[in-house]
């Protein structure tokens, strides 16, 4: 049987085909090429359209201590007491719809994207806010003061827009999570009353004589108002999202965004939207 499987061998090597076997020189690699990168090309400009709902967030707490301040400059009360501090206006909140547009370019580098971004939005947002302090407070002047501080504030947001920086990783499937920073800008009004109301008395219980043994009661009443009409609020944008590529030139969006304005004329708000929406790109 060796004797056989010995001389079966030899009749292989010694064919055309053996030697051409024998010639082949040994295998270092494969003749496979791998197919190039699939992931969707993102990069060029693109436009497109959203809409979802926005819920704002207004902090009134200081947002009228200047103007009862203001009425009662240069007062014993004020200057002993400071009741431009007492009125606290409680934070209110809305929730709306929103709608707009975004504009952008990205660069791409295979799976990665970064990009620069506008984005605009259109709401009615309002927050107003109230509050009535009252506290008798005696004066080194001698008075017993029933001081009454009120005060509103509300807040308008009409629209606001981004700037953004977006950076993104592109999948084989289509889809491209990201996520941005950016500056933000609103249009905003902003109404604002304050009002003061004091009864003064002899602080002394026991003056019950004659009227120049006591001091004279008094009243005082005012108020102030202050309106800001389409002023602009300066922030700051944080957020991310994805986009999913149906065509090589139209893809649907779905994101959320936290917009912060730490100072609109003594007043804070912040804005957070959930949002869906489509773009062409090119």
């Amino acid at each position: 049987m060796r004797q056989w499987l010995a001389a079966l061998c030899l009749a292989v090597i010694a064919s055309p085909a053996g030697a051409e076997f024998l010639d082949t020189p040994p295998l270092r690699g494969s003749d496979f090429i791998p197919d190039a990168p699939r992931y969707v090309r993102w990069d060029g400009f693109y436009f497109g359209a959203h809409a979802g709902y926005s819920s704002a967030t207004a902090n009134f707490s200081g947002g009228v201590a200047d103007l009862v301040a203001n009425i009662l400059r240069n007062t014993t009360v004020q200057n002993e007491f400071q009741p431009s501090n007492w009125v606290n206006l409680p934070a209110q909140a809305t929730t709306q719809p929103s709608y707009g547009a975004f504009i952008g370019y990205n660069f791409q580098f295979d799976n990665a994207v970064v990009g620069f971004e506008g984005n605009y939005n259109r709401t009615n947002m309002t927050m107003t806010s109230g509050d009535t302090v009252a506290r008798v407070v005696t004066t080194s002047d001698g008075y017993s003061n029933d001081v009454t501080v009120s005060g509103t504030a509300r807040v308008n947001i009409t629209d606001y827009g981004t700037l953004r920086l977006r950076g993104g990783w592109a999948s084989d499937a289509g889809f491209m999570p990201y996520a941005f920073v950016g500056a933000a800008l609103a249009r905003a009004s902003l109404t604002r009353s304050a009002s003061v109301f004091i009864v003064g008395t002899d602080a002394n219980p026991g003056c019950a004589g004659p009227p120049n043994t006591c001091l004279p009661p008094y009243v005082f009443s005012q108020s102030q108002a202050d309106t800001k009409n389409n002023q602009f609020a300066y922030g700051w944008s944080v957020g991310g999202g994805i986009d999913w590529a149906l065509t090589p030139n139209f893809f649907l969006r779905g994101e959320a965004e936290y917009i912060s304005f730490p100072n609109f004329f003594g007043t804070s708000m912040s804005i957070a939207t959930a949002r869906a929406g489509g773009g062409v790109k090119f």
